[in-house]
């Protein structure tokens, strides 16, 4: 649906504002505050309908709602003075004024792009609570500190190091609700029952572990636990020598950090999937639409989207579910089902964009909005784009393979291979390795290096459909 008044089109499908055809950026909520004012133009609406269609019935102040009505006014050129479009109604709330025409997309676009749509109120799903949006919080992850098992107490300061940039990275991670040093370190050196920590802490995973040095080798025990349930879910110990500490802790730690995403977003899925259809929140939708995506086939990319959607329709400002279909979209035009590909890239693309609009420090949501570029054919946005994710994330290994990817296609293979190379290493357990092997082919195949192309492929091969 596009409505279009004087010089201005609100291209709902896209989430885009338009002013004599250009683009205009606008805040998610000074967007969503002009879709429901031009839908009701027929009546006044009241500020607490405004509260509940665009926060969701949060509580906000009212400088916070004159604020937004300010720049909406602003983004389609009228003033509080003017009200040329945008009509205050003393004590009663706003009116959007003037001939509005609306506009339907062409049926073969709007097939695709109807995925970027952000599900207004009114439609099904229409009044959802503050609560059913809270519901849509990430996952919840505290790092105990790590228990000191040797007779040198100097391993104490390397233990609480480690756990400090665990901490520090996780919180990276933005589908992570990671709590802080402050609360994890309460519970340094005292006996705790995992279940009644993860209540304390208000989180469902904990990581705790272990420091043990023997002459020059430390090693590192750690254990990731579903404190709810008391399952154990995945654990490792990792054996280095104590030469540079620093340096000995960086690795450990990017080690530890490449391997819990991973780890995490497995019981996510496990969890989703096992709720009943009508009991499920904006999260689960999303961790069941990853887990469609990892499937990699025309019937679970489709399912992916829907369970995006619903994603949206629960919580239109939770980033996640833009990303993930942002990435359904790509996948649709890599194995050529999408109808319209101009329109199912397009789509892709403006659902990567309202992702970093709403996190723009979510290295997934840059990194996805660089590989829509890259779709594109625009591989300088693509490379400045994934670049910047790493930036945002270095341990995330699908930023390094991103990254990779981009230089790859943009005809540099050699300068791809390092952050292909480091993808693998971060998370050899990556949902994602078949794409990481098979780019790391493509790589080889490019330098002229047909067994180092072979073995990737093989590598690509050998992940589960």
């Amino acid at each position: 649906m596009i409505f279009a008044f004087g010089d201005c089109e609100i291209d709902v499908v896209r989430k885009e504002l338009r002013r004599s055809g250009s683009p205009c950026h606008v805040e998610p909520q000074v967007f969503d505050l002009l879709v429901h004012l031009i839908t009701h133009r027929d009546r006044v609406v009241d500020k607490a309908e405004l509260l509940d269609a665009v926060w969701g019935g949060r509580a906000v102040s009212e400088s916070t709602l004159t604020s937004r009505i300010s720049a909406a006014r602003r983004a389609i050129g009228d003033s509080g003075d003017q009200q040329t479009w945008l009509r205050t109604v003393a004590r009663r709330g706003f009116r959007f004024i003037g001939e509005v025409s609306e506009h339907q997309l062409a049926q073969s676009a709007r097939a695709t792009a109807v995925f970027v749509t952000s599900i207004e109120r009114g439609a099904p799903g229409a009044g959802i609570s503050s609560a059913t949006r809270a519901s849509a919080a990430q996952p919840g992850i505290a790092v105990l500190p790590f228990a000191n098992l040797s007779s040198d107490p100097a391993q104490e300061h390397f233990a609480d190091g480690v756990v400090e940039d665990l901490i520090t990275g996780l919180s990276k991670v933005r589908s992570l609700r990671v709590m802080s040093r402050s609360s994890s370190f309460r519970y340094k050196g005292r006996p705790s029952d995992p279940a009644q920590v993860a209540r304390d802490l208000g989180v469902r995973y904990l990581v705790d572990g272990s420091v043990r040095k023997s002459g020059d080798r430390v090693r590192i025990t750690i254990a990731l636990v579903d404190a709810r349930a008391g399952d154990q879910l995945w654990s490792v110990h990792y054996d280095r020598n104590i030469g540079d500490i620093l340096a000995t802790q960086d690795d450990i730690t990017q080690a530890i950090l490449g391997s819990i995403e991973p780890e995490l977003t497995s019981a996510e899925w496990a969890q989703a999937r096992r709720k009943p259809a009508d009991s499920l929140d904006a999260n689960d939708h999303y961790r069941q639409a990853t887990w469609h995506l990892y499937r990699f086939t025309a019937g679970d990319i489709e399912a992916a989207k829907q369970h995006c959607l619903m994603a949206i329709e629960c919580d239109r400002e939770f980033a996640q579910p833009h990303i993930a279909l942002a990435y359904a979209c790509h996948l649709s035009l890599i194995f050529d089902q999408a109808r319209d590909r101009d329109a199912t890239l397009e789509a892709g693309l403006r659902a990567a964009e309202w992702a970093v609009q709403l996190d723009n420090r979510d290295a997934s949501a840059l990194g996805m909005l660089g590989r829509g570029r890259m779709m594109a054919l625009d591989f300088d946005g693509a490379i400045a784009d994934t670049r910047a994710a790493i930036h945002l994330n270095p341990y995330s290994a699908q930023a390094h393979y991103d990254f990779g990817f981009a230089l790859v296609a943009a005809g540099d293979a050699s300068a791809g291979l390092g952050p292909l190379l480091k993808a693998v290493d971060l998370s050899p357990r990556h949902p994602n390795l078949a794409s990481f092997g098979t780019v790391l082919s493509t790589a080889h195949i490019l330098l002229g290096k047909p067994t180092e192309a072979a073995h990737w492929a093989r590598v690509a091969l050998r992940q589960p459909a």
